[in-house]
Formats: structure tokens, sequence, C-alpha cells
């Protein structure tokens, strides 16, 4: 998966400012549909991250919130 690629990435970069940064990963079916679908899924969800009040207690929710879409989501956070 890209995401484990870009997990493991910036796991094995030093750490230069400690600043946080959330890795989501939305599975996503390779046609033309569901790309669709998935894309404006993440548009919104990405409106949604920047009306957060407080992003490292509330993103967990959010992304449940966004599971009755159907779609499977990864996420984590890494630090740069």
């Amino acid at each position: 998966l890209v995401y484990d690629q870009v997990v493991e990435v910036l796991n094995s970069r030093e750490q230069v400012t400690c600043q946080p940064v959330n890795i989501i990963n939305v599975d996503i079916m390779d046609n033309h549909r569901e790309a669709t679908r998935g894309a404006l899924i993440i548009c919104e969800i990405c409106q949604c991250i920047l009306h957060l009040s407080d992003m490292e207690n509330d993103i967990n929710g959010l992304l449940q919130a966004f599971e009755k879409t159907g779609k499977a989501f990864l996420h984590t956070v890494c630090f740069y």
C-alpha cells in the first residue's frame, strides 16, 4: 500500500520539528465511478478537518463519522 510506504518514509526520517502530520488512507476501488465518489468524500473530509477546533482529539471521531459512507479508512500520526 502507498499508505504503508508513506508511513515508513516519514518514520525513517529524522524528526526535525516534531510537528505532527496525519496520514489518512481511503480505500477506493480502481474504477471511474468509485474514484469520483472517493474524491468527493476526501474533499469533504478535508473541509471538515479545516473546521476542527482540536484536531488531535477530534479527528478520530470525524473519521468514524465518515466510515458511514462505506469506505474503509486507515489513519496514523507521524512526526517530522
